[in-house]
């Protein structure tokens, strides 16, 4: 789905389509609605650095179709700068996790970081040449991580993907270790479920939707600032997925996702 958005967005670049249009939302909002289904069956599958980037990238592809339904009404969006700031912050943090996984992984991530960074340079977001060419090479980079990951599944020739160099280099350094990711690492306590590592999607959903809501629209119109998408998506849809798992498995505070969905709908009607 990556693979799919990027080839979406970077169509204007190579002088396929003139621009973003309202043609473009059904695969990117297709992209978006599976990353968000793929998001919650990897936090039940206890893989939470990989369920947290399909929800981060699940934004990206929600806000990406919305600017371009706005191109319907002839608008062109602005973004503000602070969402995407914070947004290259969390990626890189998260980069850096994934590591742990394999150095190709942590470097994929890298490269969302820099199109995060490339949204904010730009005013027109989505629609500018810097953005898109980022994505032209997060396309390329996506088709090379779907290659090597198809080929170490059925070759008995594994390409090397760095995997175990980080686990390695913390190692070595003294006074930092590596919590074991077990079973026991799950085990429910006072009150919590094992699925509850599914809260990291949504506390920095909700910094990311505070952030949001720090830009002025001025005299501009209001849906020529590229903020609701982050606010009712960030803050208000995306920490409710992880809320079944926490209900259903017995975590006492389940219902925080709705309370928080509630505060920033709230918020969308004002």
């Amino acid at each position: 789905m990556n693979l799919l958005s990027a080839s979406v967005l970077a169509c204007p670049l190579l002088g396929v389509v003139p621009q973003l249009f309202v043609g473009h939302v059904p695969w990117l909002w297709t992209a978006g609605v599976f990353q968000l289904g793929m998001c919650v069956l990897l936090y039940r599958g206890m893989d939470t650095l990989a369920a947290t980037f399909y929800g981060f990238t699940a934004l990206l592809k929600l806000a990406e179709g919305y600017s371009a339904l706005l191109s319907f009404y002839s608008i062109q969006p602005f973004s503000p700068v602070p969402f995407p700031v914070v947004f290259s912050v969390l990626f890189s943090i998260l980069a850096l996790f994934m590591c742990q996984k394999s150095l190709l992984d942590g470097l994929y991530l890298l490269f969302y970081a820099a199109y995060c960074i490339a949204i904010a340079a730009q005013p027109q977001g989505f629609f500018q040449r810097g953005t898109q060419g980022v994505q032209g090479a997060i396309f390329v980079v996506s088709a090379g991580m779907l290659l090597i990951t198809t080929f170490n599944m059925v070759s008995t020739t594994m390409i090397p993907t760095g995997q175990g160099y980080f686990k390695d280099l913390v190692t070595r350094i003294k006074g930092l270790t590596l919590r074991a990711h077990d079973k026991e690492l799950h085990v429910p306590y006072l009150g919590y479920s094992k699925y509850a590592d599914a809260e990291v999607l949504g506390h920095a959903c909700s910094v990311l939707a505070a952030f949001a809501i720090t830009a002025t629209v001025g005299d501009r119109n209001p849906l020529s600032v590229l903020v609701l998408p982050w606010v009712v998506a960030a803050g208000g849809h995306l920490p409710v997925p992880p809320d079944p798992l926490r209900k259903t498995f017995g975590e006492a505070e389940w219902g925080w996702g709705r309370n928080h969905e509630k505060w920033w709908h709230m918020w969308n009607a004002y």
